[in-house]
């Protein structure tokens, strides 16, 4: 290589190293506000852990949706979606938005206070039979992002039911290690 293409390889090496300290200092930084976040709620009964957690996100989450533009992308496809809502309508579902994200949190730091009792009270399993039949027979489910999604595997486990779950890995190596010890 000529001695230009050379130092410009090297710039490009260093500027990639760079990125990647900058990248893990950011995880690490993530992952302490998450074990704060479940040491400070996991003290919480459920349903104190969730509310709380939800006003919280509202503000927050808001805050940085706002800051990395997904809530500008969230309005657009709401607009999308419902033409006919106003500024207004589209604003205030994006505030049960935040404050879902708070109310999910706050159920999956506390989830091992769950037991059959509390899924009878809050949980409504529509067409539990079908779930029934298929454990018998064994098959391949598929779930989306609904509600509080993880909440089914916590249900079976109660239930008795064997369940591997495949999912993907969380981009932070260190919050995907806390989610798997917790």
């Amino acid at each position: 290589f000529r001695k230009d293409v050379r130092k410009k390889i090297n710039l490009n090496m260093q500027k990639r190293h760079t990125i990647r300290k900058l990248k893990i200092a950011r995880y690490y930084l993530e992952y302490i506000i998450v074990k704060f976040i479940f040491w400070v709620f996991g003290f919480a009964k459920i349903k104190k852990a969730s509310n709380l957690c939800a006003l919280i996100a509202k503000p927050v989450v808001r805050l940085i949706c706002k800051i990395n533009g997904r809530h500008a992308k969230a309005i657009e496809n709401l607009t999308l979606c419902f033409p006919e809502k106003t500024c207004l309508q589209k604003e205030q579902i994006m505030d049960k938005f935040y404050e879902n994200v708070g109310r999910f949190v706050g159920e999956y730091i506390t989830q091992n206070q769950m037991d059959e009792k509390w899924f009878a009270e809050n949980v409504e399993l529509i067409n539990p039979e079908i779930l029934d039949e298929n454990f018998k027979t064994g098959f391949f489910g598929i779930t989306g992002h609904f509600g509080n999604w993880e909440l089914l595997h916590k249900y079976l486990a109660i239930k008795g039911e064997r369940l591997n779950i495949i999912y993907r890995r969380q981009n932070n190596e260190f919050i995907e290690k806390a989610f798997i010890d917790s």
